[in-house]
This record gives structure tokens, sequence and C-alpha cells, in this order.
């Protein structure tokens, strides 16, 4: 298999002086949902504090990174993530209308494995949007009274 990189690479790039992805991006993880793709990814700020970053596309390669970043970050105290949190992985949930993440937390002894969600609204199909449009002429031309319509007396 030969892959074919985007020539205008990258697609998403480290932030800004002193921002939670200064030094930089990595380990992507994208689900599609609708026509929206949801990218989390393991950011380091400018102190090599790593957390975990949100974006999202509608074409998977123009990323516009969610204002409220970082999305998942460390837990100072005794929770297994005090240290790290990094490596995130997305998947739908079409069950529970939601984006589950499993990431990784860390503390001074332990590396764990831990869950997040976060809900997100699908969009609706093709199908149902065509069938919203055709009750949506059926009830104009009924209200019209057009010829082979029951209009109201």
């Amino acid at each position: 298999m030969n892959w074919n990189k985007y020539a205008a690479n990258p697609v998403l790039s480290e932030g800004g002086y002193g921002s939670f992805s200064e030094y930089g991006v990595g380990t992507p993880s994208v689900v599609k949902v609708g026509s929206t793709y949801h990218m989390a990814y393991l950011a380091f700020d400018g102190y090599n504090v790593s957390s975990v970053g949100y974006a999202t596309s509608s074409d998977g390669i123009q990323w516009t990174e969610a204002p409220g970043n970082p999305y998942l970050s460390r837990r100072p105290g005794e929770v297994f993530d005090s240290v790290d949190v990094a490596h995130p992985s997305l998947f739908w949930d079409p069950n529970e209308s939601e984006i589950k993440a499993y990431y990784r937390g860390s503390n001074e002894t332990t590396w764990a494995i831990a869950s997040a969600t976060v809900a997100a609204a699908p969009e609706p199909s093709a199908t149902l949007l065509r069938v919203c449009a055709l009750l949506i002429v059926a009830v104009l031309a009924v209200a019209r009274g057009r010829p082979g319509t029951r209009a109201s007396p």
C-alpha cells in the first residue's frame, strides 16, 4: 500500500507561545459523525506538560481548534492522571449519541487507561432530509389547494 501525503501538510500544528500546544501536537484520533470530523490529539505546553486538545473539520483537512482547549488535562492530587494525560482514541457510540474517548493517564507510580465522553448531536441523514422536504412540499400543496389535492374548506 502506498500512501499519498497531503501536499499542504501539516493539517494541524503547534500553537503559539503560552498555548496549551506550544511545544507540539501528535497522536491524533479522528471520528466522523454526520458530516463533521472530530479530532482529539496530544498536545504539549511550554513546560512539556501534556494534555488532550479537540478540533473539528468538515473535510478532514481544514481543522478548527475548540476555544475551550485543552479538553482533557491532568488533575493535580492523588489521582491516576495527576502527572500526565495523553494518547486519546475516539469512537462514536450511536446508542448513546456521544463521542467516547479513551486516554492514558499517569501519576508518579501508575499508568492507566481512562474514558471520557462528549455529547455530539448527529447531523440528519440524507434520507431524513428528503422525507422532510417531501412532507413540506405536500403540506404546501394542500395549503394552496392545487388540483389533485384536498384543501381545507
